[in-house]
Order: structure tokens, then sequence, then C-alpha cells
């Protein structure tokens, strides 16, 4: 559930951040080109993010060791009639 809060939280910060950048930089003097310029930025912010989650991801597997197998056959049921 976390994950998901985490996840719908980074859209509605970027929801709210770009917007605000975007008027920054028209205010600044680029004018609404510089908006194209912006939205480049942000995108390869994304890109970067995605490809350093992709290394710590693979990472962690690496140095995470595989589990034993989990045994497969039950034991004997202990019988109650004599």
């Amino acid at each position: 559930m976390l994950g998901s809060a985490m996840n719908i939280a980074a859209f509605n910060v970027g929801i709210a951040v770009a917007p605000w950048v975007s008027g920054l930089v028209i205010d600044a003097g680029p004018g609404l080109p510089g908006i194209d310029w912006v939205g480049a930025a942000f995108a390869l912010a994304a890109v970067a993010s995605a490809l350093l989650d992709r290394n710590l991801t693979h990472r962690h597997r690496l140095a995470t060791p595989t589990p034993a197998p989990a045994v497969t056959e039950a034991p004997e049921p202990a019988s109650t009639f004599r």
C-alpha cells in the first residue's frame, strides 16, 4: 500500500512542479519556447530515474541469496484410532 501511495504522490508532485517550473522559465526570459526545454529536462530525469532503479534492482538481486527450496512432502498424519 505504501508503494501505491508513493506512486500517486509522485504523480501529484509532477503535476504541481512541472507547471510551476515552466512558469519560472517563461518569466525568466526564454518565453514559451523555454517550455520545450523544461519538458525535455523532466523526461531526461524520468529516464535517468528508471535506469537507476533498474541498476539498483539488479544489484539487489545479485546480492540477495536464493532461498532454499521448500519441503514439498507432508509428514504422515498421526492416527487417532488404535
